[in-house]
């Protein structure tokens, strides 16, 4: 029974790592399987779309010849592709600097919900409620007030705007993401199959996969593991870390009391630009050897950070074996942590 329960798990964390594209700190629960979404590391991304593409329905001949394109580094040519890693770029920004937690966690849950066919004319929606609301609490605060009427027009027309993108909305997606697959047809080389058009809906979805570091940043902080997280997130994004040198000696040093796990420790060091030479051996090992933990820390190095693949017949295959297939050099396990986070 024991066996069953643990192999049905193992099975969810290795197909539903995907949903870190609405849920960036996805499955939420155990943390310590959450957490493994701020590994910086091109390999976990990889994993994530060639897991995505079998979840839309790939064969496994289309995903060698995928890997052979994702796996490589040549540069992504195609504007409706390179739009979800440049918006996702440009979102982390105005998160770090300039968004307070209630919106942010507004996005991120709007955007969730946006994987119908509809999801343009709901996202409109949304906003427009949303910043109406927003705006006219704002004018009615004290001498703001008095403003109200005049600022009432630009109101109308934002929802005048925004009504026309709900009436349109329906008739533009498929036909931008009919679009977005052929682009990605062209991409990989292969010919346009139908799972395609779901594929590049969803991608252009899933915002989040870099945007864990956002996230844990804001993230009330009950443990000292999470301030640990929290505290490292803050100085990876920082434009002054040092401010945050002594709360994470302090927190560092609890998590030593309180008999976390090193990989954090490890983790948390590198996600702070701070790590030493033992910490990213650590990591880079427990990244290619995930039986050195218990599950469900083991899957979750397993499927997220090394990005093997669960194919729909229940088989796997590694990352580094489709590079063998295909010649190319393995990915690394660990990547340098970047200024902004790209998505791959």
């Amino acid at each position: 029974m024991r066996s069953s329960v643990e192999k049905q798990s193992r099975k969810t964390i290795a197909a539903g790592r995907i949903l870190c594209g609405g849920a960036a700190l996805w499955p939420g629960a155990p943390t310590e399987v959450a957490f493994l979404n701020l590994w910086p590391s091109r390999r976990r991304l990889v994993g994530l779309r060639l897991q995505h593409a079998l979840a839309s329905g790939a064969t496994r001949n289309e995903i060698e010849c995928i890997a052979a394109v994702e796996i490589s580094e040549s540069p992504v040519k195609n504007l409706a592709v390179r739009i979800p890693r440049e918006a996702a770029s440009t979102l982390d920004a105005d998160f770090l600097r300039d968004l307070e937690r209630d919106l942010s966690i507004y996005w991120s849950t709007s955007w969730a919900h946006c994987s119908s066919p509809n999801w343009a004319a709901d996202w409109a929606w949304a906003w427009d409620k949303y910043w109406e609301q927003e705006l006219k609490d704002w004018l009615l605060e004290g001498p703001r007030a008095k403003s109200y009427y005049a600022v009432q027009r630009a109101v109308d027309r934002w929802t005048e705007g925004t009504a026309f993108l709900r009436t349109n909305g329906r008739n533009w997606v498929p036909q931008w993401t009919h679009e977005w697959a052929c682009a990605w047809s062209e991409r990989w080389g292969i010919s346009f199959q139908p799972w395609m058009v779901d594929f590049a809906r969803s991608e252009f979805l899933s915002w989040n996969r870099g945007l864990a570091r956002s996230f844990v940043k804001r993230m009330r902080v009950l443990t000292s593991l999470e301030g640990l997280l929290a505290t490292a997130c803050s100085m990876s994004l920082a434009k002054e870390p040092s401010a945050y040198t002594e709360g994470f000696a302090n927190v560092t040093a609890q998590c030593a009391v309180d008999g976390v796990d090193t990989i954090w420790i490890a983790l948390a060091n590198h996600l702070a630009r701070n790590s030493t030479d033992a910490d990213r051996s650590l990591l880079e090992d427990l990244a290619r050897q995930p039986e050195l933990r218990q599950p469900p820390l083991r899957w979750g190095l397993k499927y997220i950070v090394r990005g093997d693949l669960l194919l729909p017949d229940g088989t796997e295959i590694t990352i580094n074996d489709l590079a063998d297939r295909v010649g190319l050099k393995h990915l690394p396990y660990l990547d340098e942590v970047t200024e902004t986070l790209a998505c791959a």
